[in-house]
C-alpha cells in the first residue's frame, strides 16, 4: 500500500486530468501540482507548493509528516 499518489504534472492544454481520478479510486491520499487540470478535484486532493523537485519533495515531506501526527494523535 501506498502512503501517497503524486502527479506532478506542470502546464497543460487539458482542461482536467483524467488520471487523478483513478488514483482517487484507490482511496490512498492523492497530492497533485497546482496545474489548472487539477482544479476539479482541488478540495479532495493534497496541493503541492510547486512543481520543481525540490517544492514538490517539501510538500511530500510536509504531507508524511502531518499524516504521521494525525496517526498518533488519532490512537
Amino acid at each position: 500500500k501506498s502512503d501517497l499518489i503524486i502527479y506532478p504534472y506542470e502546464n497543460s492544454n487539458e482542461s482536467s486530468s483524467a488520471s487523478v481520478r483513478y488514483g482517487l479510486a484507490t482511496s490512498t491520499p492523492v497530492a497533485v501540482t497546482r496545474s489548472s487540470i487539477f482544479d476539479d478535484v482541488r478540495t479532495c486532493v493534497y496541493t503541492l507548493p510547486g512543481s520543481t523537485s525540490s517544492l514538490m519533495a517539501k510538500g511530500i515531506i510536509e504531507f508524511l509528516e502531518k499524516k504521521i501526527v494525525r496517526r498518533v494523535f488519532d490512537k
